[in-house]
């Protein structure tokens, strides 16, 4: 009897232990699958588009750092949507993360036009800057998160936008007159062209080659990292270095879908954008500033102009621009941004 007993209670024993174990287990595979899905529209090349330079890196660091309890999964090339359709499945939470330029994030809220003012920034670290180290870019970055239900996890500049074009070399605002230029669908950049005499063109990014090989558009204005990503220097013989504008792109995630991760795991994802940020402007400056020129002029034209012509560019697409955002947010908010922008410098 007692024998039995001991054997009873050790196999009792037993089965609790191997009972809490597969709990353990249990828990350790839920964790295991936390899986973030990470969308963006652009080429999966690291070294040519900003979106991917950044995920990359940001998928090693988060599932290093978090032992394989979170995995990153990143669809490119707009698999999951253009970058409206993006943030649209950010916000309701069809997916987890994702990436979209300051032009479409307006359309969830109008301050981000502010990131589009032609010549606002010297430097392609600029917009990461003001969004991160002033107060106005704090700010709004919580009222984004409140009113969207988006929690803007990055930003970061991919290169100063140059007008291209198939007609003929553009060496003065004057010399863009009556040509069409493809942009995105915002107030803004619609300004900035106009200010030029040219007729801008609201065209989804996946369509801008086909518009110019066919001759629906002119010309377009994008970084060098856009230009090589979609070959546009093989329909564009004419590029001209105007920097008119830093082009901005924002990285985003879920605001609920963040706030049920444990607090190791929020840490581990802010501080992997943070250092992901880092890698893709440094290997984004490599780009626009090097191999990607040399890419573009096999085959296309390119143009610097001098520091009067430049001048006279931005005297030509910065008021018209700022007109429109002065309409649009009222005059506190844009001297505000201008005021912050200044006190970086």
């Amino acid at each position: 009897m007692l024998k039995r007993k001991k054997i009873s209670v050790v196999s009792i024993m037993l089965a609790l232990g191997l009972l809490f174990a597969s709990f353990i287990g249990l828990n350790s595979v839920q964790a295991q699958e936390i899986t973030i899905q990470f969308a963006h529209s652009n080429s999966p090349n690291p070294y040519q588009a900003i979106e991917h330079m950044w995920a990359v890196p940001f998928k090693n660091i988060v599932e290093a750092e978090s032992n394989g309890e979170i995995k990153v999964e990143i669809y490119p090339s707009a698999q999951l949507g253009g970058q409206r359709e993006i943030m649209e499945s950010v916000q309701s939470g069809i997916i987890e993360m994702g990436s979209a330029a300051d032009a479409v994030v307006s359309g969830f809220d109008s301050k981000a036009l502010m990131f589009s003012t032609p010549y606002l920034f010297d430097s392609i670290d600029g917009s990461n800057r003001l969004w991160k180290e002033t107060e106005w870019g704090q700010n709004w970055s919580q009222d984004f998160k409140d009113n969207t239900g988006i929690r803007i996890v990055s930003v970061a500049g991919y290169g100063f936008r140059h007008l291209t074009n198939s007609v003929r070399e553009i060496q003065s605002p004057e010399d863009a007159e009556g040509l069409s230029f493809r942009v995105m669908e915002s107030p803004v950049p619609m300004a900035m062209i106009e200010g030029l005499g040219a007729n801008p063109q609201p065209i989804p990014m996946d369509e801008v080659y086909s518009s110019l090989d066919q001759g629906v558009v002119d010309g377009q204005e994008n970084p060098f990292t856009s230009i090589t990503s979609y070959a546009l220097y093989e329909v564009q013989p004419y590029i001209t270095l105007s920097g008119h504008q830093l082009g901005t792109q924002f990285f985003v995630i879920n605001e609920d879908f963040f706030n049920g991760l444990s607090e190791e795991h929020q840490d581990i994802i802010l501080s992997a954008a943070e250092e992901s940020t880092m890698a893709a402007l440094g290997v984004s400056t490599l780009h626009n500033k090097g191999v990607g020129v040399e890419e573009a002029s096999a085959q296309s034209d390119i143009y610097s102009p001098t520091a009067e012509q430049r001048e006279a560019f931005k005297n030509a697409m910065q008021p018209p621009a700022l007109e429109e955002l002065y309409n649009e947010l009222g005059e506190e908010t844009v001297d505000e941004v201008l005021n912050a922008v200044e006190s970086l410098n």
